[in-house]
């Protein structure tokens, strides 16, 4: 093939029409092709076209490809200019080359790893992966499992022939993994090979304390966010929404972008800002292990794009929660870097620099806590957002709950506040005062050296657990419990009723569970809640026979 022609024009004549003699082994290869392909597409017009080609054996596919090979044409621009008489392209060979293009071949059989495969080539090579790892191969197991599936391989497909190309193939980049290890008595991290923690002075061993699980991996999140910021997908919801951004007439709110604490941070017209997010996993049922993910996701993306494009910045395994202070530690560090120098990609041949900065902290009431330094839910000064003090309600002589009262005016939690209680607190230790909290202030937390994170409004409101999962779901149960049948806001009776209403009921895209009926009412998940809860007709029908329960359910 000549190298001054691109592949596309490779069968084309310089008037535009297909050549007349096309090389031997090209022939066979769109032969070969042409008949794998309509194996896989027997309902469609081109396997009608192909079927006689399916039909001929190997000794009259050859006599088809010799009849149109000159074995003394060497180069393919001479036999452009050569006189016609040679036989034409057939019909099945120039229905598969004007299928040729990208825009025409199925998505689904242009990634297989080959036509009559289950698997996409991507996939293939995730499950080689995952068997490797299952199975705990080595590397020079690997590549010999790797040339062992090449050979079994049908003529064409390929995949790839050595770890380094399998690791490559599927995007792994292990580079920007760094395990950190940290101290078994306090917790703290362990810098380099040191062999004394400076904080307790206990004496270290970093291989045994790696044996011992005393580690958590972190991961660099520039390289991350590089890697994702060159999908052109990323790339345009990017920049719709910072230029949405700078546009001070749009007052519609569609996003975080649009609030009035995200306004009020003074970016400039490149920079991002990113949502971090801790929850615990439990991975087996029968174990007190769980894992800790530490995730982020870029707010200025779309929606379903900051959902499928969540970067892994952390990841703690072990019995219990994490030392956030600890487990914080390496993105705080990488935080400040991101703020001062920024992340640098392209797009439309412009090259942009953009500072990055985390602004928002999602985690559920037992881990804010934790992350935040103040009490617990269920003491004095606990609330995260106003200085409510809180009090013991008694429920019998022997149980009570910590509950607010709704009447306290509280004052509102503000980060400069926050910073005033934190030295309070620590001036008082400095005296010798014996005090371990000041307005629920327990101690410093990693996040406030992160430029501009708000330690009080940087934290949101956990609307799953709270409300769906809380409230909402207390409620429902009361409702629906038989126990309750004397009760005016008992509803049991009227399951038949109910049902059908949720059949009826149009919820949003975002809310992608199936709807469930009454009789699966303790297992409803916070989705299930969303989508048949938020709708007050589905249980309250507004007529005059129920405004007695209306006003029940209002109280």
């Amino acid at each position: 093939m000549s190298g001054r022609k691109s592949y596309k024009n490779y069968f084309r004549s310089p008037g535009g029409e297909y050549s007349t003699t096309v090389p031997r082994r090209t022939r066979a290869r769109v032969m070969c092709m042409t008949s794998r392909r309509s194996l896989i597409t027997s309902a469609s017009q081109h396997d009608n076209d192909g079927a006689e080609t399916r039909g001929l054996d190997d000794e009259a596919l050859d006599d088809s490809i010799d009849a149109g090979y000159d074995e003394n044409s060497t180069n393919f621009e001479q036999n452009l200019n050569e006189d016609e008489s040679q036989p034409n392209i057939s019909d099945d060979e120039s229905s598969f080359l004007e299928s040729s293009d990208e825009d025409t071949i199925p998505e689904d059989l242009a990634n297989l790893l080959y036509p009559t495969a289950k698997v996409t080539s991507r996939e293939s090579c995730l499950l080689i992966f995952a068997f490797a790892i299952r199975h705990k191969l080595t590397k020079s197991a690997m590549n010999d499992l790797l040339s062992l599936i090449n050979f079994h391989l049908p003529f064409g497909a390929t995949i790839p022939s050595c770890t380094y190309l399998l690791d490559k193939s599927i995007g792994l980049d292990f580079g920007s993994a760094t395990k950190n290890i940290y101290c078994e008595q306090c917790e703290s991290l362990v810098e380099g090979n040191s062999e004394q923690c400076k904080s307790c002075q206990t004496v270290l061993e970093p291989n045994q304390l790696v044996k011992n699980g005393r580690f958590f991996v972190s991961f660099k999140i520039k390289n991350l966010m590089e890697n994702l910021l060159q999908k052109v997908e990323v790339q345009r919801s990017l920049l719709k929404n910072i230029n949405r951004r700078s546009n001070p007439c749009n007052a519609d709110i569609h996003d975080i972008t649009d609030g009035n604490l995200y306004k009020r941070l003074g970016l400039k017209p490149s920079d991002i800002t990113c949502s971090m997010n801790s929850d615990g996993i439990a991975i087996f049922k029968s174990s007190q292990f769980s894992i800790w993910p530490l995730l982020i996701s870029i707010n200025e993306l779309d929606y379903p794009l900051r959902r499928k494009n969540t970067l892994l910045a952390g990841l703690w395994f072990g019995t219990k929660k994490p030392n956030f202070d600890t487990f914080l530690g390496p993105l705080v560090d990488q935080s400040q870097e991101l703020a001062e120098f920024g992340i640098e990609w392209k797009t439309d041949n412009k090259v942009y620099r953009s500072k990055v900065f985390f602004t928002m902290f999602s985690a559920v009431s037992v881990a804010r806590c934790q992350i935040q330094f103040i009490n617990q839910f269920n003491g004095e000064y606990s609330c995260p957002w106003c200085l409510a003090k809180g009090e013991t309600y008694h429920l019998s002589e022997r149980s009570h709950k910590w509950i607010f009262d709704p009447t306290e005016k509280a004052i509102k939690r503000s980060h400069t506040q926050f910073t005033n209680h934190l030295r309070s607190l620590q001036e008082q230790l400095e005296n010798g005062t014996s005090v371990s909290t000041v307005f629920g202030v327990k101690g410093a937390s990693k996040l406030l050296l992160i430029l501009k994170f708000d330690i009080v409004q940087g934290f949101t409101f956990d609307y799953m657990h709270t409300c769906l999962l809380g409230v909402v779901r207390t409620l429902t149960l009361a409702w629906l419990d038989s126990k309750q049948h004397n009760e005016q806001f008992y509803i049991g009776n009227r399951s038949e009723e109910i049902n059908m209403r949720i059949k009826l009921c149009k919820v949003p895209l975002d809310c992608r569970r199936t709807l469930r009926g009454l009789k699966d009412v303790k297992y409803w998940k916070a989705r299930n809640i969303s989508g048949n809860l938020l709708l007050p007709s589905v249980f309250f029908p507004k007529t005059k026979s129920n405004t007695k329960t209306l006003s029940t359910q209002g109280n």
